[in-house]
């Protein structure tokens, strides 16, 4: 009887060394796999907040602000688009070769045969401010984890928005 227990125990301690030995093996792999994921989750979030802030930018560059920054249209570009998403700041930003142009139209439309000749509107003058923008850009995310990847976002920026249009019914 004395055999018995003493075998049962001792294979119940072996089975118990048993299971932290593979809680060893398993254990770092897991963590791996979730940190991976989780590293993985940031940068797409990191890209994807890139992609709104340089959409953001085009549509908030103003005469004003290039006479401000007079030829360094590198910093314009990377002012505007540190202002969009606060969350690339945490990163290395580099912006190089930017180009910024503003157009400033004016035209005159009339109106024939509409309902608003009823009211006496018989032309439209509207004003437009396009804002034409070049730029290479590049961003470097921080890692949450360390430097496990060297991972880089590179955009052309070669684009062309409508900025503002104002409209006078006359």
């Amino acid at each position: 009887m004395m055999n018995a227990i003493s075998e049962r125990l001792g294979r119940a301690r072996d089975e118990r060394g048993q299971s932290t030995v593979e809680a060893a093996i398993v254990l770092p792999i897991f963590l791996l796999l979730i940190l991976s994921i989780a590293e993985f989750s940031w940068m797409l979030y990191c890209d994807s907040s890139l992609s709104s802030a340089i959409s953001h930018m085009e549509y908030s560059i103003s005469s004003a602000d290039v006479a401000s920054y007079g030829t360094d249209m590198d910093a314009l570009v990377k002012d505007k688009i540190l202002e969009s998403d606060s969350i690339l700041k945490s990163g290395t930003l580099t912006v190089t070769n930017a180009k910024v142009r503003i157009e400033d139209g004016d035209s005159t439309r009339s109106l024939p045969d509409s309902d608003l000749e009823n009211f006496g509107i018989q032309s439209v003058n509207e004003r437009t401010t396009k804002v034409n923008v070049d730029a290479n850009i590049d961003f470097q995310p921080a890692h949450m984890f360390g430097n496990l990847f060297d991972v880089h976002f590179t955009r052309d920026v070669k684009s062309s928005s409508l900025a503002a249009s104002t409209f006078e019914l006359g």
